[in-house]
């Protein structure tokens, strides 16, 4: 759970400044300062504090991979816990130690980007924007505290005509529009302050932030992590498939990392999990738990893993096994 107080949040005086972003390299987000005239910055702090209504208003919810948000909810965490790099967390519940740079990008280059900007005269030209591919763009504004706060929306870039469309404008009649335009949307995505965030919309935030060859490259740590919180150990041959699933699948690999911090692993012991396969053995799984171990075939493994977030479940009444893609903890 963030240690800031979202909803305590009120913008202070300082005018905001609007920033562009490329597409990440090498895990590093790089982002720059566009020029705004009087009337934009205007209407950027009118969108900002659309934005800071909702994060005073809105109920805040600890940060979930799995569980959906209504639309007057958004979650809250700091990126470090969220992005894999509470390295202290891990080392204290198994032993494993999980590399700095080998579970995520540089969280900090969001907000060095915007000193940067602070602290420089230099902004993007006009070429610049028009060559450049950018995925997102940042609001950026202080709050009452003096402390810059960056809301970002994952975007496609500049709108321009093509060959199945064009852009009119009208004054005493329509004309063509032949200079790319930029459109800006009164909600983001999510909000940074520091190691702060809060999230609308969970899966922008990780395209943008998530490093996806960083987090297979750390999945055979998020594997170890597993086994050694779970109650009943992993076989050999579980374990390396479970591995090349992460490695062969950005999918798995978060899947795998999600289930690596859940808390009540733990309580997951021989005859708990025996029980569950046993419910949902309609599903011909083929997972076995023999000789104080679990066997997973490599087909299984991402039932085992859907299994392992209670994502399973049999209808009471038709007896049909289901799969929930998301759920809200009641």
């Amino acid at each position: 759970m963030t240690k800031f107080e979202w909803s305590q949040i009120t913008r202070g005086p300082k005018k905001p400044l609007l920033m562009l972003g490329n597409p990440p390299r090498e895990g590093v987000i790089d982002a720059n300062r566009v020029d705004t005239s009087p009337d934009v910055k205007d209407e950027l702090a009118g969108i900002s504090d659309v934005a800071f209504a909702r994060l005073r208003e809105f109920e805040m919810l600890p940060y979930s991979e799995t569980q959906i948000i209504e639309g007057d909810q958004y979650f809250v965490g700091s990126l470090a816990s969220i992005l894999g790099l509470d390295i202290d967390g891990l080392k204290n519940a198994s032993g494993v130690e999980l590399p700095l740079d080998d579970v995520g990008p540089d969280v900090t280059a969001l907000t060095t980007a915007i000193a940067r900007a602070r602290a420089t005269d230099a902004r993007l030209t006009l070429a610049e924007v028009e060559a450049g591919k950018f995925v997102f763009y940042v609001v950026v504004v202080q709050d009452s505290e003096g402390v810059d706060i960056a809301f970002v929306r994952k975007t496609t870039g500049l709108k321009v005509a093509t060959a199945n469309k064009f852009f009119m404008r009208f004054a005493d009649k329509m004309a063509k529009l032949e200079d790319p335009i930029f459109r800006i949307d009164y909600h983001f995505d999510f909000a940074v302050r520091g190691d702060d965030v809060a999230i609308w919309n969970v899966d922008n935030f990780l395209a943008l932030f998530g490093d996806q060859d960083a987090l297979k490259k750390a999945v055979p740590s998020f594997v170890q992590e597993l086994n050694s919180n779970l109650g009943i150990q992993l076989s050999e041959s579980t374990m390396t498939s479970m591995k090349d699933a992460g490695d062969h699948g950005s999918r798995f690999a978060q899947q795998i990392r999600r289930v690596s911090r859940l808390s009540y692993l733990r309580e997951i012991e021989q005859a708990s999990l025996a029980s569950y396969l046993e419910d949902v053995s309609a599903i011909g799984h083929g997972i076995r738990v023999e000789g104080g171990e679990v066997h997973v075939p490599d087909e299984a493994i991402g039932s085992f893993l859907h299994l392992l977030e209670q994502r399973l479940w049999k209808g009471h009444f038709d007896g049909t096994v289901r799969r929930a893609q998301a759920f809200a903890a009641m």
